[in-house]
């Protein structure tokens, strides 16, 4: 299942693993990233803490930590390619992966339906 932050921000839960990443959407409106920094291995977020940064021609922008948990793998193809996040940022362009996630938190986001519904509002 796949919940969305209202700050353009996907998460998809599968066995327990939860993935992070930047919406089509988040994607449409930076344009072409120059640059990733992704969150730490080992560490736990919160809610609301910064987990990195993206870059694009456009801006710089904090990337939000939508859930509580800790990062058990980030993607390290989207430092080497950050094009990768424009291209596929729903699928291969993820940025970490959590475990140890509160599911209160995960539950907190917004379903696709709603996400869909803030989006159309901000067009």
């Amino acid at each position: 299942m796949k919940r969305y932050s209202k700050n353009h921000i996907w998460v998809e839960e599968t066995n327990g693993v939860y993935t992070v990443g930047l919406s089509s959407y988040a994607m449409g409106l930076l344009g072409d990233l120059t640059f990733v920094e992704l969150p730490r291995v080992g560490h736990v977020y919160q809610v609301g803490d910064g987990m990195g940064s993206v870059e694009s021609f456009k801006s710089v922008n904090e990337v939000t930590c939508p859930i509580t948990g800790k990062v058990v793998d980030v993607n390290e193809k989207v430092v080497k390619e950050p094009g990768l996040v424009g291209l596929s940022p729903e699928r291969d362009g993820w940025f970490a992966r959590f475990s140890e996630v509160k599911p209160e938190t995960f539950e907190a986001l917004l379903s696709a339906e709603d996400y869909q519904t803030l989006i159309k509002g901000n067009k």
